[in-house]
């Protein structure tokens, strides 16, 4: 059955992310963390911003990540705490092109902040000129996911917007470049987005909750692998542990038999094979990343404009993949070549 359609992102206003940190600034240390909302503009133009005010550089500024850029985001930021004087007063709006930041709060705390240092975001959407019927049907897909317990957890298709970055991360990788600057890393990255999602289409989709000796993420995030089939399917179907599929690069811990098949097959289809990936050493480490993540809950509003949807992910899994699924009323896994 087709699914609600509708227009997303109409208007900044109607993706609205909350970043949820995985522990709020202490109060006290050598570092000042605030809490940034931004409209219409990326985090590193905040940064960017930021730096010209303090003269900062922004390698400095800390973050846990990106957050989308045509939307009303807000995230926390950290900075050396001597610029504390430099910064607009909270809730005073910095203009920058055709969007604002401005700071929500602020605390000390003993430490940077770092990528990835955040436990998920809490998403606000409103879905514009969406189908007739279409909280009814909302309501139904929603039940169907409730049902299903998980979902699937691909790179969403704004991973992909910079179609070079797959051609020259294939240069680079023939020539075994490691990765010697933030273009290169970054280039890399689309180019493992890229092979863990053609891992996960081929990987006996959409039934991913099978075992196949491959490395498993356990609900306080360890990794391990397990032999024991009948213990691991039970914990599987009980989604205790998550399968997790590549990402491939210099110290990826080594896959079993059916994995490394699948992971020859990818290379294959994306021409970059899988020996060239052990080469690239520490720079572009690689890892193992959960291919489903559990079913979040997803509140569902209508009102005159279209359709509210709230939910929150885990840090790493996009809103697009979730969004798409009520849009086209199925699953839908990006694959660039």
């Amino acid at each position: 059955m087709a699914g609600i359609a509708g227009l997303l992102k109409a208007e900044p206003e109607h993706f609205v992310v909350q970043e949820l940190p995985v522990q709020p600034p202490s109060g006290t240390g050598d570092h000042l963390w605030i809490e940034v909302e931004k409209r219409n503009l990326s985090t590193p133009q905040v940064i960017r911003s930021l730096a010209q005010l303090t003269g900062l550089a922004t390698p400095t500024i800390g973050s846990a990540g990106r957050k989308d850029k045509r939307a009303v985001t807000r995230q926390w930021l950290s900075l050396v705490q001597d610029v504390h004087s430099k910064l607009p007063a909270d809730d005073q709006p910095v203009e920058v092109d055709d969007g604002y930041w401005q700071i929500l709060r602020r605390a000390s705390h003993g430490r940077r902040l770092r990528t990835g240092t955040l436990r998920g975001n809490r998403f606000e959407i409103l879905l514009t000129a969406v189908a007739p019927n279409s909280l009814a049907r909302a309501q139904e897909l929603n039940a169907e996911l409730q049902a299903l317990g998980w979902m699937p957890n691909p790179f969403g298709p704004q991973r992909f917007n910079r179609p070079e970055s797959l051609v020259r991360a294939r240069l680079l990788l023939a020539r075994g470049h490691r990765g010697r600057n933030h273009r290169d890393r970054f280039d890399y990255s689309v180019l493992q987005a890229a092979f863990f999602n053609h891992y996960l289409n081929i990987r006996n989709w959409p039934e991913p909750l099978i075992v196949a000796d491959e490395w498993y993420q356990t609900e306080r995030g360890g990794m391990f692998t397990d032999s024991d089939e009948e213990s691991v399917s039970k914990r599987l179907k009980n989604l205790e542990i998550l399968p997790c599929g590549p990402l491939p690069g210099g110290k990826l811990r080594s896959p079993g038999a059916a994995a490394l098949r699948w992971m020859d097959e990818v290379g294959e289809i994306l021409g970059t094979g899988t020996e060239p990936w052990r080469g690239l050493g520490k720079k572009i480490p690689g890892t193992w990343r959960p291919m489903v993540i559990r079913a979040p809950a997803v509140e569902i509003a209508a009102e005159d404009r279209g359709l509210w949807l709230r939910f929150d992910l885990p840090a790493g899994s996009y809103a697009t993949v979730l969004l798409n699924y009520f849009q086209a009323g199925e699953w839908d896994l990006p694959c660039p070549v």
